[in-house]
């Protein structure tokens, strides 16, 4: 496990794009109020304008403005991304105009924004610009170093993230570990899009880092989730509309339970509205809710999530036989609860418990379940208040 808190301390997160005219800021009040009756405590968001001479009179600056104090004074969490990376302006080419936005930022937000994110997904720069993980990470130490210096300086409280990197699949964490980055983070951070039972090999390799070069770090996944669009042409084995919104809203809370379970203490969903341009563009999918705000079934697996595994809940346990996975926590409230499910297919189980007990599916409804011999699938089943409550046999 990663150095962690034995309960779960505001846990839950989602990305938003507050900060953009064109996409979220027009319904950022109305989506606060949404995000808050999901129980959840943080929002992440990019802060960003052209770095050139002209910046300060950005008009990006005053929708800054009112995404920043609007989430703040709400009781949210900011976890603001200073951006310059592969898709946008390189920081380390214009580090004047970087630093000056930096600590305008810092002068402006230092009370409001918690957590900063030097660069989003930095190493995406190698495939951009077809360069080597090594060559990329030593760019990023020409602005990480100096920006944790700044950050600490303005606010000592305040937490800097490493870029959230897209997945760690290359070897780009093997080579800024090499050049000793971790000594100016404070949580690692990293995305991932796979199904959540791919989610172990990942930490094991971030936990193989942290040994090797000495560094022990809280962990935070801040993009997670899955799109919902459709395909142009649909062939027989891909899944319609409607089933990947299903499989979305299957997926969450298996991402969020194995990695509370391996030590990650926060989890933010990629993300909240869709802003469904196009029918057909991933991007424009990947949201819980439509544009319009209305839920997709995986808000209500979110919802869910949080009744059952409330900030303050104890972390929760995971044991796996094959591809069953059995977990338990205790709530604040005292009640125990478990969640059981299956990674593909399904498998046939019995269960032993003792004492009442209630079951819902992964949108809270109250399901009958015979424990001798009942299925479990890809579709998380909840179980609360048991006084005992075991795994007896696979088949």
């Amino acid at each position: 496990m990663f150095p962690c808190t034995s309960k779960l301390e505001s846990p839950y997160g989602v990305c938003v794009h507050f900060a953009h005219p064109e996409n979220d800021y027009p319904t950022q009040r109305k989506q606060i109020a949404l995000i808050k009756q999901l129980g959840i405590g943080n929002i992440r968001n990019d802060l960003w304008v052209p770095y050139n001479e002209k910046w300060r009179e950005n008009a990006l600056l005053p929708v800054i403005d009112s995404a920043v104090v609007r989430t703040s004074t709400s009781g949210l969490d900011f976890l603001g991304i200073v951006f310059g990376g592969w898709n946008k302006q390189r920081a380390w080419e214009r580090k004047e105009h970087y630093f000056a936005f930096l600590d305008y930022l810092l002068y402006e937000y230092k009370n409001k924004i918690p957590y900063w994110e030097v660069v989003n997904e930095v190493n995406m720069t190698s495939r951009e610009d077809k360069t080597t993980p090594d060559s990329t990470a030593a760019y990023y130490m020409y602005i990480l170093p100096e920006s944790y210096r700044r950050i600490k300086k303005a606010n000592r409280n305040l937490l800097v993230t490493l870029s959230g990197l897209a997945d760690i699949n290359d070897d780009f964490l093997e080579a800024v570990c090499k050049l000793q980055a971790y000594r100016y983070f404070d949580v690692m951070n990293f995305h991932s899009y796979d199904l959540p039972e791919k989610i172990p090999v990942k930490f094991e390799k971030i936990r193989k880092a942290m040994d090797l070069y000495g560094w022990h770090k809280p962990v935070w996944i801040t993009e997670c989730g899955m799109p919902t669009h459709r395909d142009s042409v649909v062939k027989p084995w891909q899944m319609s509309n409607d089933e990947r919104e299903t499989e979305q809203a299957r997926r969450l809370p298996r991402m969020y339970i194995l990695s509370f379970a391996y030590g990650v203490d926060k989890v933010y969903t990629y993300k909240f509205r869709a802003r469904e341009t196009s029918p057909y563009y991933n991007e424009d999918h990947f949201g819980i809710v439509h544009a319009d705000l209305a839920p997709k079934p995986a808000y209500y697996a979110y919802k869910t999530l949080t009744t059952m595994l409330p900030a303050g809940s104890s972390r929760p346990m995971l044991l796996r036989d094959g591809s069953v996975y059995f977990s338990s926590w205790k709530r604040k409230d005292g009640k125990q609860v478990y969640a059981v499910w299956c990674s593909k297919g399904g498998k046939t189980i019995q269960l032993e418990s003792q004492g009442d007990y209630a079951c819902y599916d992964i949108f809270g409804r109250a399901v009958h379940i015979d424990f001798k011999s009942f299925r479990v699938t890809p579709s998380m089943l909840y179980f609360v208040g048991g006084k005992k409550f075991e795994l007896e046999y696979l088949k």
